[in-house]
C-alpha cells in the first residue's frame, strides 16, 4: 500500500507542475537539485527525500500538500 501511495503522490505532484504549465527546471531550482533528479522523480524513479520534494511540489505549484494528498487517494481509488 506505501508504494501505492508514493506512486499516487508522485502522479498528483506531476499533474500539478503541469496543470500549471510549471517547468522541471523551477521545481530542480526549488529542490537546489537537477533537472535529472526531477526528471527521476517523475517517472517513479525515486527520491531520497520524499517530504523534501513533495513540499517543492507543494511551493512551486501553489496546490497545498493536503490537496496533493487528496489527488493521491482519488489516484488510489480509481486505480482499485
Amino acid at each position: 500500500m506505501q508504494t501505492g501511495l508514493v506512486d499516487a503522490l508522485v502522479k498528483a505532484a506531476h499533474e500539478a507542475r503541469t496543470d500549471k504549465d510549471i517547468s522541471k527546471e523551477l521545481v530542480a531550482d526549488r529542490l537546489g537539485k537537477s533537472v535529472d533528479t526531477v526528471r527521476r522523480f517523475e517517472n517513479g524513479g525515486g527520491f531520497p527525500g520524499l517530504t523534501e520534494i513533495m513540499d517543492a511540489y507543494s511551493e512551486a505549484t501553489g496546490v497545498s500538500l493536503f490537496d496533493l494528498l487528496d489527488a493521491a487517494k482519488l489516484h488510489l481509488r480509481n486505480k482499485g
